[in-house]
Formats: structure tokens, sequence, C-alpha cells
């Protein structure tokens, strides 16, 4: 059975994956690999708010009481901002440096 705790496993190796790939667009300008990199960056933000929202349907409140609840939310933000910062600027060092 899938566990929460092994979603965010996948989400967190998928986000670490995208950060390789956009280090290496970084070193050799690669649009495929930037492609590549965005995508699964979104595909993590997508995880990200589809988890947080059936924990908040779940859980009945607003799910950042506990800890982890707040740490996840909190990197929910961050990918976020990762993916508005790196369309508004259009670099990829932008998502490194997050």
């Amino acid at each position: 059975m899938w566990t929460f705790d092994r979603l965010f496993d996948i989400m967190t190796a998928l986000f670490a994956l995208s950060l390789v790939v956009f280090f290496a667009d970084f070193l050799e300008k690669n649009g495929k690999a930037r492609r590549m990199g965005t995508g699964l960056l979104v595909l993590v933000w997508v995880m990200q708010a589809g988890a947080f929202a059936a924990r908040w349907r779940q859980a009945a409140y607003f799910p950042l009481i506990t800890p982890f609840e707040t740490l996840f939310f909190f990197s929910w933000v961050v990918v976020t901002l990762a993916i508005v910062l790196h369309a508004w600027f259009r670099q990829d060092i932008v998502v490194g440096l997050l």
C-alpha cells in the first residue's frame, strides 16, 4: 500500500533529479534537458499540490498543524516560487539557487 511517506520520498527524488538536469543544462546548454527539468519540476509541483489537497480533505483542517505538514507546505511554496521565477527570468540557475 502506498503511504504518504513513500510519495514524499518519490517527490524528493524527482525534485533532486530536476535540479541535476537543470545544473547539467546550465553547464552545457541543451533545450531537451531544459524541458525535461521543467517537466520534472512541474510534475513535482502537481504531486505536492495533490498530496496537500488530499491531506487537507482527509484531515478536514488546513494542514499546517504538525511540523511535517508545515515543512511540506513550505516545500510546495519553494517549488512554486522556483517555477514562477524560472518562467519569469528564463534562467536555470534561479531554480538551482532555491
